[in-house]
């Protein structure tokens, strides 16, 4: 534990915000934890000593003096609050880093940490708590310095319990204190959910490591991020220099794979935050939904059935319990109208909610109410605070009406740590993005680079389909037969081996398309169509492309009894390779339907890609009623995922189509086109 930090204050040494972690420290009841100096002071006449910690404030005139001084005299940790640094400035940082330094900042706010008595920050939104750490599970990672304690006042208010929240300010140290600050709250067994507010990455892989081992330890994690929209990345790339950017399609299949919730508003950080309590995982999405009256209860019924929860029957037995506790015309069907009855008679709420939680029929619990009088709140928030000490199921309250008749109620729930709503939707999202963090995510592969050697090392610089060709047999792929031809006889050759019908494809590294080249022939049937395709595609080319180099034609078999599909991989600036899978030629026009993954996956990974797809009874074959061979597919996409880790020089690899064919035949390939890494970008 850090005993002596040294705190920076401008001026005279009496700005009241400057001081503010002197205050928050002696209420932690560390009075001498911090020694405090002017910037004037400490340039001139560093103090005797070792700090653990240095705290530059964000009134700081000139922080580059006092950089130096952290770096000669080997001080650990440093949080900057100054928005910028000039360019001396900088340099030091980066010097302070490479010495083995951490920093927050610049731009930070500084980071508090209940379990260690540590509140080092400027932000006068912190408040010494009343709970004790252990008490607490939320941690608060957030890029920025008024953002992270701008959440944090947010969702305190609405009773969420932070134990620990760190402003990391611009750091420009390709994610380094990020990560360290990901793995403190991965490390910590009380952290029941890990929120990150974040502009920028530069290192995606490290980033999903880090998220795949949180999925390990089955610790949530949800991520807000600023700065999304392509428009913006300018301005955010001046604040974060060293970042990487991809697309919302990217972010989506990213987030899947490895378990974390994207968010898109910062009021479903509050919303999460206060449903996710220890002891509060979901085991699924059955809700049953306790309303005071039927039209509040069709409400949220509505809503959670919209949120993808599921309104389950209750069993004869369930219904026979909870009729047996209120007056006739109430109704005990989920959505359960329990009339205000529930609320003016002793024990009845009590009651039906031990029914619910003993009977195993539900994974939560919501609690719905109109407008209710001071009386009606003091029993809705005793029954909810005994039923929550229960804990045997999460549970949740919305009550509609005013608030302010209510504070009792709403002082004991908050301090009991039921989540208050006031919103039916909010409440039934929130339970739903409860159901799907408290999933199991599957084991995720470690990404590691191959120790194979590459094969494009000994393929020219412009590829051609015989280099793409070669590339994907050269890692086991199936590919549909072909013969490179120069010939007219080598393709009448060629078709006597192969068989009829067949295709011809003018070879040549200088077009991509060979569609717009019109340098491809179909379903030649006889010797005679072949001799005039040959000619007619070579007359073609040499008038599209003059200037064309030809390597000869692919003679090969046709593919008559397959569904066209589409695989590739490609190198995402901010995650490295990735693979993918679609329905192919006209179909992906259409339907635009894909699936992507990081590299490398298992074949079942592999698998479960296919089966995302919105055409996948195309795909399987169930739309036709004849199986296809959907195992065969996921093993040529798994054998090409380690592809992609094993080719840095790949930019793009477009195999399509890939025909999958009837179950037992197998899926083969029957085009493919390769683009390498520029080589002033290697």
């Amino acid at each position: 534990m850090w005993s002596r930090g040294l705190l920076i204050a401008s001026g005279s040494g009496k700005n009241d915000a400057d001081l503010r972690p002197q205050l928050l420290m002696r209420g932690l009841g560390r009075n001498d934890f911090l020694t405090v100096m002017t910037e004037e002071q400490a340039a001139s006449s560093w103090p005797q000593g070792h700090f653990d910690v240095v705290m530059i404030p964000p009134s700081c005139a000139d922080a580059t003096p006092l950089i130096r001084k952290s770096t000669e005299h080997g001080v650990p940790f440093l949080i900057i609050g100054c928005p910028r640094l000039d360019s001396e400035g900088e340099a030091l940082l980066t010097e302070f880093r490479a010495r083995g330094g951490r920093a927050l900042g610049p731009g930070s706010q500084g980071f508090f940490d209940w379990e260690k008595k540590l509140a080092l920050c400027w932000s006068s939104s912190v408040r010494i708590p009343d709970s004790p750490p252990e008490e607490r599970h939320v941690a608060l990672v957030a890029q920025g310095g008024a953002v992270p304690f701008s959440l944090y006042a947010m969702a305190v208010e609405a009773g969420v319990r932070f134990r620990r929240v760190v402003s990391l300010g611009s750091c420009a140290d390709e994610d380094a204190e990020l990560r360290r600050q990901i793995r403190a709250v991965i490390d910590d067994p009380r952290s029941t959910l890990l929120i990150l507010c974040l502009e920028s990455l530069s290192q995606g892989r490290a980033f999903l490591t880090l998220t795949a081992q949180a999925a390990a330890r089955h610790l949530p994690v949800v991520l807000l991020r600023c700065g999304e929209r392509e428009r913006f990345r300018s301005r955010m790339a001046r604040r974060h220099s060293d970042a990487a950017w991809t697309d919302q399609t990217m972010w989506d299949s990213v987030a899947g794979q490895y378990g974390v919730v994207l968010l898109d508003d910062a009021q479903q950080i509050v919303d999460l935050g206060k449903i996710s309590a220890p002891r509060s995982a979901s085991r699924g999405n059955r809700v049953a939904v306790l309303a005071t009256s039927e039209g509040v209860a069709m409400m949220q019924g509505d809503q959670c059935e919209a949120a993808g929860l599921d309104v389950v029957e209750f069993s004869p037995e369930l219904l026979r319990k909870i009729k047996s506790r209120l007056p006739a015309w109430a109704n005990a069907e989920n959505p359960a109208d329990l009339s205000e009855y529930a609320l003016n008679a002793d024990g009845v709420l009590s009651g039906i909610l031990a029914d619910v939680q003993d009977s195993g029929e539900c994974d939560m619990i919501l609690v719905a109410a109109g407008a209710l009088t001071a009386r009606q709140g003091e029993v809705l928030s005793r029954s909810l605070a005994e039923a929550h000490r229960r804990g045997t199921l999460p549970l949740a309250c919305c009550c509609l009406g005013r608030w302010r008749p209510l504070e009792d109620m709403v002082r004991r729930m908050n301090a009991e740590g039921v989540p208050l709503f006031s919103s039916p939707r909010r409440v039934a999202e929130a339970m739903s993005s409860l159901w799907r963090i408290s999933r199991s995510v599957p084991v995720v592969g470690e990404l590691r680079p191959s120790d194979r050697r590459p094969f494009l090392d000994q393929c020219p610089a412009n590829l051609s389909e015989r280099d793409a060709m070669a590339l994907v047999e050269a890692y086991g792929l199936k590919t549909v037969p072909h013969r490179l031809c120069t010939s007219v006889a080598e393709v009448l050759d060629a078709a006597r081996d192969l068989g009829f019908p067949m295709v011809l494809k003018v070879v040549s590294p200088s077009f991509a398309s060979k569609q717009q080249a019109r340098a491809v022939a179909l379903n030649l049937k006889t010797e005679e169509e072949l001799r005039n395709a040959y000619g007619r595609i070579l007359e073609r080319v040499s008038r599209v492309h003059a200037e064309a180099e030809i390597q000869g034609v692919f003679a090969q078999k046709m593919i008559t009894d397959g569904i066209e599909c589409m695989i590739g991989i490609k190198r995402d600036p901010l995650f490295g390779p990735v693979v993918a899978v679609a329905l192919g030629g006209a179909y992906y026009g259409l339907m635009k339907d894909i699936a992507l993954r990081v590299a490398p996956v298992s074949v079942g990974e592999a698998r479960a890609m296919i089966e995302s797809l919105k055409g996948y009874p195309l795909v399987s074959g169930s739309w036709f009623g004849r199986p296809t061979d959907v195992d065969a597919l996921a093993k040529q996409i798994a054998d090409l995922s380690e592809m992609a880790c094993s080719e840095p020089d790949i930019e793009v690899l477009d195999i399509n189509p890939i025909f999958i064919r009837p179950q037992g035949k197998g899926a083969e390939i029957a085009d493919a086109f390769a683009v390498r890494v520029a080589r002033n970008a290697l």
